[in-house]
Formats: C-alpha cells, sequence, structure tokens
C-alpha cells in the first residue's frame, strides 16, 4: 500500500491499469454528443413559395406571437419578406414561419383567441 502511494507522489498521478482502458475516452463522449445534437437539430428546410399563407412570429408587446400572413418575396433559401393580415411587411427567417395551409391553427404556442383550434 505504500509503496503505491509512493508511486503516486513520484509519478504525480496515477498509474494506469487494463480496467481504465474500459473509461470511455472524453472526446469519444464529445463526439457523440455532438452527433446526436446534428440528428436532432440540424438544419429546417422549407420550401415556400411567393403569395403562399404562413405564419410567422410576430414580437410586438400586446400581440398574439404569431400572426397569419403570405410570403411576398424570398431572399436566398432561409430569408423571406412576408405581409402580414395588417398589411405591414416584414423580414422573416425560416425559423420565424410556419407553413399555414396544412394546419388549421397557427403553431402549437398561438396566443391567439380567435384562432381556430
Amino acid at each position: 500500500m505504500q509503496e503505491l502511494e509512493t508511486q503516486n507522489m513520484l509519478l504525480k498521478k496515477k498509474p494506469l491499469t487494463p480496467f481504465d482502458q474500459l473509461i470511455p475516452c472524453s472526446d469519444d463522449v464529445a463526439f457523440g454528443r455532438h452527433v446526436s445534437m446534428i440528428r436532432q437539430g440540424g438544419r429546417r428546410t422549407l420550401d415556400l413559395a411567393k403569395d403562399e399563407k404562413v405564419w410567422t412570429r410576430d414580437y410586438r408587446d400586446g400581440q398574439p406571437k404569431w400572426i397569419q400572413g403570405s410570403v411576398k418575396d424570398v431572399f436566398g433559401n432561409e430569408t423571406f419578406l412576408v405581409k402580414t393580415k395588417d398589411e405591414k411587411l416584414w423580414t422573416r427567417h425560416i425559423y420565424q414561419i410556419w407553413h399555414a395551409s396544412p394546419r388549421k391553427s397557427g403553431p402549437e404556442s398561438v396566443d391567439d383567441p380567435s384562432a381556430e383550434n
């Protein structure tokens, strides 16, 4: 026992044993988490054409979180110009837009009491 303590003091670390190889390397753990984040997150793809009906995020105070509108222009793959019901033009990213056609109501967190459920 004294001999092990002396070795630890001289090496300034614990000597490795064959069982230490069973412990996963931190690089492997980090890589596994990175891969799972890519699988779960990834890029959202949304194919929208001009004049297509959408729900868009409304950041104004005292307003519902989502408001209906239509796509007026497409700026690349992820940015759109949206015209809202109250005739305002907003530039919105793909993460701030949801399709309106396949749903009767907006996204799950709609605070608009007049929205159909």
